[in-house]
């Protein structure tokens, strides 16, 4: 099993996130399991990291979440 440093883990997560949603939109259990596995991560250690750079990429409008169908998506 690979460690990663939060600040590695966030750097990664902001670049793979965005390539797997130009796919498809994902539901966020979908998402955080492709994360981990692209990541060789177990999904406890990836799911803080996650959140927080999802929260970001939210807020800053580069990815959009629809509650009702639980899907994040570019957009």
């Amino acid at each position: 099993m690979k460690v990663i440093s939060d600040t590695n883990l966030v750097s990664s997560i902001s670049q793979l996130v965005p390539r797997l949603l130009r796919t498809h939109p994902y539901g966020l259990c979908e998402l955080a399991k492709e994360c981990s596995e692209q990541l060789h991560s177990p999904v406890c250690e990836i799911m803080p990291s996650l959140g927080n750079s999802l929260h970001r990429m939210i807020t800053c409008g580069e990815l959009h979440y629809d509650r009702q169908h639980n899907r994040v998506f570019i957009g």
